[in-house]
């Protein structure tokens, strides 16, 4: 870092005391970075807004009351431009699909190492999107699931799903997509047969790379 650049300004939202302390101090002693705060709960990280918002957020997924795919949803939603990078212990597809569709810049498991953390913070922040290696795998299935979900739906059902995936409830896709509820419910139904699911969590859950039941 040359005299005028600026540190790396992140945020972390761990609610493991154990953890979120050192990953302060790792923050804090590397060179480039400045620990803006830190917070036990997505809340608490929600409540510290407006302020100038960090560069990075470190994220956990598990977190007590909002989880950090909603707080992701809720950076996004308020136009926090800061870049949420995922650090979890979980690599379950249904997560880590969850988390990119929330928001997530990047997707790193909590076995990653100190120097490689810090590096793929920097690309985070210069625009990348970084992954644990097992976790670049499953987003390539992913996304190769999704095509496969759309040609048996259809683009439009396949896009009702792309908003309930999001949380979206059936009266704010049908006011979204100008239909009545009624409508959306019919749709929804048709979603689930073809995918031979019964609920809408289901459904989700496949969208967000479950593997078939």
């Amino acid at each position: 870092m040359t005299p005028t650049e600026a540190p790396i300004r992140v945020a972390i939202v761990e609610d493991n005391p154990e953890c979120r302390e050192d990953l302060r101090a790792l923050i804090d002693g590397t060179p480039g970075f400045s620990c803006r705060d830190v917070h036990a709960s997505a809340e608490l990280a929600l409540a510290a807004l407006p302020g100038i918002p960090p560069d990075l957020y470190i994220v956990d997924l598990d977190l007590p009351g909002m989880g950090g795919e909603a707080f992701m949803r809720a950076l996004r939603e308020r136009g926090i431009r800061s870049r949420p990078v995922v650090l979890t212990a979980y690599n379950d597809p249904a997560r880590i699909g969850a988390a990119l569709e929330a928001g997530a810049f990047g997707y790193l498991l909590k076995e990653t190492s100190t120097a490689e953390l810090v590096a793929r913070l920097r690309d985070a922040h210069a625009g990348g999107a970084p992954m644990s290696p097992a976790v670049s795998l499953i987003v390539v299935q992913i996304f190769h699931r999704r095509g496969e979900i759309e040609r048996q739906l259809g683009p439009r059902l396949f896009h009702i799903l792309r908003l309930l995936s999001t949380g979206r409830l059936i009266d704010e896709i049908a006011d979204e997509l100008r239909l009545a509820p009624g409508s959306i419910r019919a749709s929804l139904s048709h979603i689930y047969g073809a995918l031979h699911v019964d609920t809408a969590s289901q459904a989700v859950a496949l969208f967000h790379g479950a593997p078939p039941r």
